[in-house]
């Protein structure tokens, strides 16, 4: 059997073992010259996708690096490349890094590498004997979100597995696909195997729909600015004190109620009067009168109460702080403040016979 001296190298993406690898693998070795090599990091999580910093992502890096190189110590004619989705960002590193290594031919899908990649930097260093002097082939799947997603929620990644290159070096072509739907025998043997044995370039999709409006605003307002604005507003909340929060912060659950042993109509206007400067109070007095039993023998209750919510409860507090409450009258009114072990607090106003 003659020797396979054209080696097409596999790299997968992130949260697979790559199961679909060896099916590809046998499709492309339909070329007596190819030598499919499907190439593993072992599994990358979610998380280490996502945080930007290289050293969480460059073990898979040094990883496919060296198995490279390995692969080019069987001097083979040809090495090329078929990169899915992460493994597109580890084979650009690649290219950026290891500026002795050639490749043949070079295909990616689902990319996530930026947008703004810059191909002719390296453009010396991948063979353009293809129909059109391509480069790159840049496989985009016009119903991929993800890298839409992985460019606005992190660094380091763009959405050209979506929207292309744009770039004079690379072919971008269009599929209705979703991330991983290149893995499929007929698409691999009818869109890379013609590139990848000839040069030749099988044209994608040529009728594209707009992409919807929402899937372009995350390219522009990215979600992981969003989210750290988000962060610095609470931490800010946070580091409010009380006071200067109550000076604009006005207590939105309250409640008055009234026990039935205190006369609505002989009381409440009084009362009303007292707290006239509470405008906010005013808006939402309430006019239920359902029993209230207090525990402590020979107190009737006036209740005022900001539920779940410590920091409403202390400017409720410190606001009745502020009034000559009415004493000497034989109902004379005190200002209790109490909070559970679940973090719930209420402000009292008590009623004393």
């Amino acid at each position: 059997m003659a020797e396979r001296t054209h080696s097409v190298l596999l790299l997968h993406g992130i949260r697979t073992q790559a199961e679909y690898a060896h099916k590809i693998a046998a499709v492309l070795q339909s070329d007596p010259e190819i030598r499919a090599v499907p190439i593993r990091y072992q599994f990358f999580d979610l998380l280490r996708f996502l945080v930007p910093f290289s050293r969480f992502r460059s073990s898979p890096i040094r990883r496919v690096t060296k198995l490279i190189r390995d692969e080019l110590s069987r001097e083979p004619a040809h090495i090329s490349v078929i990169a899915h989705s992460f493994g597109t960002y580890i084979f650009t590193k690649i290219l950026e890094k290891e500026t002795d290594i050639q490749f043949h031919r070079v295909i990616l899908c689902g990319g996530i590498v930026p947008d703004s990649f810059e191909w002719e930097k390296y453009a010396h260093r991948i063979s353009d004997d293809t129909e059109g002097n391509w480069k790159v082939v840049n496989d985009c799947g016009m119903r991929d979100i993800l890298p839409v997603i992985a460019k606005s929620v992190t660094w380091g990644y763009g959405s050209s597995g979506r929207f292309g290159f744009g770039h004079p070096r690379v072919k971008d072509r269009f599929f209705k696909a979703r991330h991983s739907d290149y893995f499929k025998g007929d698409f691999v043997k009818n869109f890379w195997l013609p590139f990848l044995s000839k040069g030749e370039i099988v044209e994608g999709e040529l009728d594209r729909a707009t992409n919807p409006w929402w899937v372009s605003m995350l390219t522009i307002v990215k979600l992981k600015y969003v989210a750290i604005f988000a962060a610095l507003l609470f931490a800010l909340c946070l580091l409010i004190p009380d006071d200067l929060v109550c000076s604009w912060k006005k207590p939105t659950n309250i409640g008055v109620y009234f026990n039935g042993n205190l006369s609505r109509e002989k009381e409440m206007i009084p009362l009303k009067t007292e707290l006239a400067n509470f405008d906010w109070l005013v808006n939402n007095w309430s006019t239920d009168t359902r029993g209230r039993t207090s525990q402590a023998s020979g107190v009737n209750q006036i209740r005022f109460f900001s539920s779940r919510n410590k920091t409403e409860a202390n400017c409720l507090l410190a606001d009745l702080s502020q009034i000559d409450l009415p004493t000497g009258t034989g109902n004379d009114l005190s200002v209790v403040r109490f909070e559970s072990p679940m973090g719930e607090a209420r402000v009292e106003l008590w009623l004393s016979n």
